[in-house]
């Protein structure tokens, strides 16, 4: 559990109302989870941001340590994924530049096998793939979008900002 400020964390809720699972989920300083999505098999993906140096992250992480410098006013991003019945992460990653990022939103695709991660950046570094249809930021914080390819775990970053473009 977070020392300091904040944590986030993930609850499932039965139809009678009681409480299937509940974590936390963030390291030792401000980690907040803004956006949950389930997929058909039943696994949680979560987004958010955390300023800790020891968010939990799986072997596979596409970011396992925490891009940013100062962890007291820069947080990351982060995606993690919850087993169907919440006994374990089943993938943690970092997702972020060298300065503030934060994930805010997460969705699939029809089939179900890609997930997408959406969110804003401060990050002139954040990681983006050279086929994005924005590769520069256009100002202070701009959008990003992601594209999970869950069979490969694999990412595609774009930078969105002003205009809708994806």
């Amino acid at each position: 559990m977070n020392n300091d400020d904040w944590t986030g964390f993930v609850s499932k809720v039965n139809a009678s109302g009681s409480l299937a699972h509940s974590s936390f989920i963030g390291g030792s300083y401000r980690s907040t989870a803004n956006a949950i999505a389930v997929n058909a098999s039943g696994e949680a993906f979560v987004v958010g941001s955390t300023c800790a140096t020891n968010f939990p992250v799986t072997p596979n992480a596409l970011q396992p340590r925490a891009p940013g410098t100062d962890k007291v006013e820069i947080c990351d991003g982060f995606l993690a994924v919850f087993s169907a019945d919440g006994s374990h992460l089943i993938y943690g990653t970092y997702l972020g530049g060298s300065r503030s990022d934060a994930g805010t939103a997460v969705a699939f695709s029809s089939g179900g096998n890609v997930a997408y991660v959406a969110g804003y950046s401060a990050s002139p570094d954040f990681p983006i793939t050279p086929d994005a249809s924005q590769r520069r930021m256009n100002g202070r914080t701009n959008g990003f979008f992601v594209c999970d390819r869950r069979a490969q775990w694999t990412a595609a970053v774009q930078h969105v900002s002003g205009r809708y473009r994806l």
